[in-house]
């Protein structure tokens, strides 16, 4: 039973979406230090704990990207291209205590209505200390 992997530095660019399925059991997940554009598929992964996609070229995340793993505790996006994130991307995600943004453009997840995980805040704080750049910001509903 497999409950880490590292695949990082392989100038990995594009992952199948079914490339993941078998690894249910999955609890540490590192494919850093490649050239992912977008989310991988990580829905099988349940039993996920860290996710580690730093220093990649990832621009988004949605909501669905991350729905299935609910057991997320940490997960690590600094050094991408990030400029959209969903508002409701962590929603779901009760367990997570650690989001790591820095180095990305940054990204204003504004709420309408009350949230009450911390990071979301922390993120807006760090957005408010930074310049305003063109396009830099976006606000996110």
């Amino acid at each position: 039973m497999l409950i880490t992997l590292f695949n990082f530095s392989h100038l990995i660019s594009i992952i199948a979406d079914d490339a993941f399925n078998e690894l249910t059991n999955l609890k540490y997940f590192d494919i850093s230090f490649n050239q992912l554009v977008q989310m991988p598929n990580v829905s099988a992964m349940k039993k996920l704990i860290s996710l580690y996609l730093h220093e990649n070229s990832i621009e988004a995340v949605a909501k669905e990207d991350l729905s299935n793993n609910l057991d997320l505790k940490g997960i690590w996006l600094y050094n991408n291209n990030l400029k959209y994130i969903q508002a409701s991307a962590f929603e779901q995600l009760h367990n997570v205590r650690f989001v790591d943004l820095i180095h990305n453009k940054c990204i204003n997840m504004a709420r309408i209505y009350y949230n009450p995980q911390p990071f979301y805040s922390a993120i807006n704080a760090k957005c408010s200390k930074r310049p305003n750049e063109d396009n830099e910001i976006e606000i996110l509903f």
